[in-house]
């Protein structure tokens, strides 16, 4: 390993995904370095920013580098995650039927980036508290510094719509959308460790952080990020409802099961008796906007399109490109930089068979998680809430495959399998403190989680 720390057992190599995750959740490094060139600067969609490309091929560099040095058992990785494979391979041979190989290209070696460093992650021995410690730092940095921009630096923290009369918090990121996904993560990890029965050790700055992600996810008086807010209920109702079921998986098949279905019948009764979709119809039903803000007559624009290329789609990353890859800014008048939909964009870049492939992604990734809560696994539960979160925002956000995005990351940061040792002695931290521990003690070691891939069996020994 890299640096290990003969208290902690823990490496320095975690920095870098940490500062990944950091630049991911805010904004450019473009932007930091010149904050008062404004969000609404012209942008060149086609060369990108070579200052962030710079620092993101740096980053990439050091942590595949440390993933050599780490030995890590591909082989092993391979065979344990199929889907992942196939998706990163699926959209890498999409870039051939692009109408912007290049620019397609730079984005998935992006996205390769994401991988990369979620490997870093879990590579570690002690991947659990790893975790946690970075999730915190990341929580403590960027959290509070939003709260600062947006009360005290409003130029930097505050924006507005083309009238000048919808404010929108967006602190460290540039839309209140990204905004939301980060405290609503922030908001969701802290949650998770009040909640936790093996991580109880609590951090001085660890509840007025909670309560600053929860004050901004409320947002400004005139745009309230609600799907934000409610997705941060909907996963803290998952935890609580996990922590009811303990281990008894067979009730989480059911629930995933009847969401599953009847969100598919649903669908098929709104269109039939109210020429809708069912979350649009649910959402008239209780008084807001059925198209929901105008994404609705995006995604059937969308939808129109992407049947000229239904299999194959249009090639990854090649058609959001600013007002390049498509005419859509003519027609709205908002200019979409993405579906606001996650599942039409896959449809849009990869077609049916991306579709499959995210389908097949999700629930292997749930059964996995699945799997890890018959064991009691307090990480599992975190995982669990973690995916509900990222399913729920992509029904009217977009975050499946793309690249450098938070909630991507996050989900393959739980999709692929990970250690979390043992109940009693979750703060040991390494293997030789916790042989000591057990023999002095008398008490056995047991896994509670299932006998599938960790960190320590990514590595070869």
């Amino acid at each position: 390993m890299v640096n290990q720390k003969s208290k902690t057992g823990l490496s320095l190599g975690y920095i870098i995904p940490l500062i990944w995750m950091l630049r991911i959740a805010s904004r450019g490094v473009t932007y930091w370095l010149s904050p008062d060139m404004g969000m609404d600067v012209e942008i060149d969609y086609l060369k990108g920013s070579p200052i962030d490309r710079t620092f993101f091929i740096i980053l990439e560099t050091i942590g595949f580098a440390i993933l050599l040095y780490r030995k890590i058992d591909w082989w092993e990785f391979a065979k344990r995650n199929k889907w992942i494979l196939l998706i990163y391979a699926f959209m890498g041979l999409s870039v051939l039927w692009s109408n912007f190989p290049m620019v397609s290209f730079k984005r998935w070696v992006r996205t390769i980036g994401d991988l990369i460093m979620v490997l870093v992650l879990i590579s570690e021995i002690n991947y659990s508290l790893v975790l946690t410690r970075v999730l915190r730092i990341w929580g403590y940095l960027l959290v509070p510094l939003s709260v600062l921009f947006v009360k005290y630096w409003r130029d930097l923290g505050v924006s507005y719509d083309h009238s000048g009369t919808l404010e929108m918090w967006i602190g460290v990121t540039t839309h209140k959308n990204s905004l939301g996904q980060l405290v609503c993560v922030s908001a969701i990890f802290f949650a998770w460790v009040f909640l936790s029965k093996h991580y109880k050790k609590l951090f001085f700055f660890d509840i007025p952080v909670f309560l600053m992600a929860l004050w901004l996810l409320n947002g400004s008086k005139t745009a309230t990020s609600r799907t934000s807010f409610g997705v941060f209920l909907y996963a803290t109702g998952v935890l609580l409802l996990l922590k009811v079921i303990k281990t008894h998986v067979n009730v989480v098949r059911a629930l995933g099961l009847f969401v599953f279905v009847g969100f598919f019948v649903g669908t098929v009764l709104t269109q039939h008796f109210a020429s809708s979709n069912l979350i649009p119809w649910l959402i008239n039903q209780t008084g807001g906007d059925p198209t929901l803000t105008g994404r609705t007559f995006l995604w059937d624009e969308l939808m129109r399109i992407g049947s000229h290329r239904m299999i194959f789609g249009s090639g990854y990353g090649g058609f959001w490109i600013g007002n390049i890859g498509n005419q859509l800014w003519e027609t709205f008048t908002w200019r979409p930089g993405q579906a606001h939909n996650g599942y039409i964009d896959v449809y849009i870049d990869l077609g049916l068979i991306g579709v499959i492939l995210l389908i097949g992604f999700i629930i292997s990734s749930f059964r996995n998680i699945v799997k890890d809560l018959s064991f009691d696994s307090e990480y599992g539960k975190f995982r669990m809430m973690m995916l509900v979160t990222v399913l729920i925002y992509n029904v009217t956000e977009s975050s499946f495959f793309k690249p450098t995005s938070l909630l991507w990351f996050m989900l393959l940061l739980i999709s692929i399998q990970t250690p979390e040792r043992y109940a009693e002695e979750a703060f040991i931290e390494t293997a030789a403190d916790r042989k000591r521990s057990n023999r002095a003690s008398g008490v056995k070691e047991k896994m509670l989680v299932s006998p599938v891939v960790t960190g320590d069996q990514l590595v070869v020994k």
